[in-house]
């Protein structure tokens, strides 16, 4: 019973980072380099903060996920090239 309690939790918080994750890859694309609409400073802070406690918490499971870890390459990347572009 605890197991399953303990896997639901781990998917939610798996599911939820991957959706925020690519939320605020589309929501950088369009405002860094479409200059469209506001940037959600509050969220990204909220987003790292919690990427970097299930790392700690989860280990190796947490970075063997792919849709956790390719929006974060991916927000890396584009910090690469909002640095690059706007230097």
């Amino acid at each position: 019973m605890v197991k399953k309690i303990t896997l639901g939790k781990k998917n939610l918080i798996y599911n939820s980072l991957s959706l925020v994750g690519i939320l605020l890859i589309i929501d950088t694309a369009l405002y860094h380099f479409l200059n469209f609409g506001p940037y959600l400073s509050d969220i990204t802070i909220y987003y790292c903060a919690v990427f970097l406690y299930c790392g700690v918490k989860f280990k190796q499971k947490f970075f063997r996920r792919k849709l956790i870890m390719i929006p974060f390459y991916i927000m890396v990347l584009q910090t690469i090239l909002s640095l690059a572009i706007y230097r």
